[in-house]
């Protein structure tokens, strides 16, 4: 007997409040073969990685596989919702972006628990490669 074959795409979030940014980020993701769940806040995020962590329905907030962020956004700082994140046994890996990405930006992003923290503009295809060398091929 066969075992099942499951067709389940990686899942990333994506957290930014520049639509424009939003939108061409998500496609090259999705281009790439990447469930894309758009938020554009840091609120938002930590909603949904809490609805991921206590729904027993994974169909109503999957567990994301990465998480791709803005640091500044309205609101809150993605450093406060990292460390509340990381508390709810979040443990994907954290892509930061940040037009502000300077040492003290850096410092921030390495104890939240960010993975990578890359300076805007962004690259898009160095950000693509930065996904796709954290997360399993």
């Amino acid at each position: 007997m066969n075992p099942p074959v499951t067709d389940r795409r990686l899942r990333v979030v994506l957290v930014e409040d520049d639509d424009e940014l939003r939108d061409l980020i998500r496609e090259a993701l999705e281009a790439r073969g990447y469930t894309v769940i758009s938020l554009e806040d840091g609120l938002e995020l930590l909603d949904y990685v809490g609805m991921a962590v206590t729904f027993e329905d994974p169909l109503r907030a999957p567990r994301p596989d990465l998480i791709l962020s803005d640091v500044r956004m309205p609101g809150t700082s993605v450093f406060d919702v990292l460390s509340n994140i990381r508390r709810v046994n979040a443990s994907c890996p954290v892509v930061l972006m940040s037009a502000f990405a300077d040492a003290e930006c850096l410092q921030q992003a390495a104890q939240s628990g960010a993975n990578t923290l890359m300076a805007k503009p962004v690259d898009l295809e160095a950000l693509m490669e930065c996904v796709e060398s954290l997360l399993p091929a």
